[in-house]
């Protein structure tokens, strides 16, 4: 089979979509022609390389918009391409790159295939953006892209309950790469990954590290960077690792014995499977399809930050939870993500 992927980026800048769809690629490609159209940003990357057997095409990109989205006209080129490949595999309805592409489905006819990475919630914040997703973004162009596609999948099956002709294609995680180790831990270690911006709910950490503190001799890990950084510093007794390359990521896994999330918009982070699979119960913030993944087998969905510090201070007393838990998660993700079990069900679902 001839697989055309469209990602807003691609290997080696990965993160979200991106990565899903280089780590489904590289694995379709031992199988399928695969070919990825994505944007050339960082500029310095090539117009044209192979990467793993796969062929990478980059359109040269003018910046970002809301330091998200590349500012990359693919139209011209995808146009080109799309008769060449059984099907278009779209990452996303949220990018510029994503819309340009069902932009030129109106006008040539080829079968596309979006692919929902979450964001389908609205964040409970204030600002033009959440606004502006409201109001504007969702109704107008999350509809089109729905229509214009033959097929869609999603890495949740919360997102596609009422869409006609949708397929539940989970997110994955290498668990080679996230080795199983049991948690027997005599002073707890919680840690939290990820960007540190408001809608992850950072600003909740003083508040909890602090409450428990006050009860427990807990240590606490924070691994990420972003613009609440210097504010989580002053405010949170923590270690603090800053932006670390993912092949360490494993490493940080050995380390905690818990992973905390108290975002107020997610869809299926990888983080939480990454988590499972190292062994890590997760205490997450029950938004978005967070709840697909985490249950009282393998952790808690909490609603605001006194539970978090609760079910902490829980674990802490119960501390053969956490391993009980931990090889919970491992039997989920062997079950149902593992990334040769997500080539399953794409291949079923593309069929």
């Amino acid at each position: 089979m001839k697989i055309l992927e469209v990602s807003n980026f691609f290997y080696p800048k990965i993160s979200g979509s991106s990565r899903y769809c280089y780590e489904l690629s590289r694995r379709l490609a031992k199988k399928h022609e695969v070919k990825v159209i994505t944007s050339r940003y960082p500029k310095d990357l090539k117009k044209f390389e192979t990467i793993e057997n796969i062929d990478v095409l980059r359109v040269k990109s003018f910046g970002l918009g809301w330091n998200i989205s590349s500012l990359s006209w693919i139209i011209p080129t995808l146009s080109k391409e799309v008769k060449n490949y059984d099907f278009v595999h779209l990452h996303s309805y949220l990018f510029l790159i994503s819309n340009q592409t069902g932009l030129l489905r109106v006008f040539k006819k080829f079968p596309l295939y979006l692919h929902l990475h979450g964001g389908m919630d609205i964040p409970n914040l204030k600002g033009f953006k959440p606004f502006f997703k409201r109001y504007l973004y969702d109704p107008i162009v999350k509809s089109f892209m729905l229509r214009m596609s033959d097929k869609i999948l999603s890495i949740s099956k919360n997102d596609i309950v009422d869409i006609k002709n949708a397929f539940w294609v989970p997110n994955g995680v290498e668990i080679l790469d996230f080795p199983f180790i049991e948690k027997k831990p005599e002073k707890i270690n919680i840690g939290y990954i990820g960007r540190l911006e408001e809608w992850k709910g950072v600003k909740s950490l003083p508040y909890i590290i602090k409450k428990v503190k006050k009860i427990k001799d807990i240590n606490f890990h924070i691994i990420g960077d972003g613009p609440l950084r210097s504010y989580l510093e002053k405010n949170c007794d923590a270690k603090f690792y800053g932006n670390v390359p993912f092949s360490e990521i494993p490493k940080i896994f050995e380390k905690i014995d818990i992973l905390i999330l108290p975002s107020l918009i997610e869809g299926i982070p990888t983080v939480i499977l990454e988590a499972f699979s190292s062994g890590c119960p997760v205490i997450a913030r029950n938004v978005g399809s967070v709840s697909e993944l985490v249950s009282s087998e393998n952790g808690f969905l909490v609603k605001n930050d006194d539970d978090f510090v609760e079910k902490i201070l829980y674990l802490s007393e119960n501390k053969e939870l956490i391993s009980k838990m931990g090889k919970n998660g491992r039997k989920l993700v062997e079950k149902y993500y593992s990334w040769e079990k997500v080539v399953e069900i794409f291949e079923k679902a593309i069929s």
